[in-house]
């Protein structure tokens, strides 16, 4: 009995001059917030560039949808339009989205406006002041030959309530019309365009 109290004793003795615990704990203890800093990061930097695809991957949907139209672009058409680009993305917010029709003109060599339409608040229609400047950034088309461009807003949403930093996802998609000259749309179809979204004067960093 006297011997194993012995052995207990020693034992206790033993790990309590034993440091090398205080020195594990001390370590983990600094390097803690590197490695949850390390995760939140990576876990934040997948999502956004997750969301950047989600955003760029509604935009060409919308564009492929249109392309195919042979009718004209109805109010209730650009409603299905909005909702599906929502659904499509799923957690970042959309705040706009605008269609716009432009023709070449061989003769004045620009682009002319023939149809804007938008929902939300994020993007406004746009004027053929505005696109004059296309030629640079669309490519080079036959004499009155159309393009339909979609143009999307979202807001990275997971930024906004964590960190409070805003984070804008906009996408600017051209496609020709496949079966029809042209896309036409509605003279009304702007009516809702002010409706729901948010205030595009609400800049923030791009993505």
């Amino acid at each position: 009995m006297t011997d194993a109290l012995t052995l207990v004793r020693r034992a206790l003795q033993l790990l309590r001059r034993d440091e090398r615990g205080a020195a594990v704990t001390l370590e983990y203890i600094l390097f803690l917030p590197v490695l949850l800093f390390t995760l939140t990061g990576g876990y934040f930097l997948f999502d956004a560039y997750r969301e950047r695809m989600l955003a760029q991957k509604a935009a060409f949907t919308l564009s492929d949808l249109v392309s195919r139209e042979t009718m004209e672009v109805t109010n209730e058409y650009l409603d299905s339009m909005y909702t599906l680009m929502d659904y499509i993305t799923r957690t970042a917010r959309p705040e706009g989205m605008r269609m716009d029709v432009v023709q070449w003109d061989a003769e004045t060599s620009s682009f002319s406006l023939t149809c804007t339409v938008t929902r939300g608040s994020g993007l406004d229609p746009l004027t053929n002041a505005d696109v004059e400047d296309y030629d640079e950034r669309l490519p080079a088309l036959a004499d009155a030959e159309s393009l339909v461009i979609i143009n999307t807003r979202f807001r990275y949403t997971l930024v906004d309530y964590l960190l409070n930093q805003e984070l804008v996802l906009k996408d600017f998609v051209f496609v020709r019309p496949r079966f029809a000259p042209t896309v036409t749309c509605d003279s009304n179809a702007n009516e809702l365009a002010n409706e729901g979204g948010t205030d595009s004067s609400a800049e923030g960093a791009e993505f």
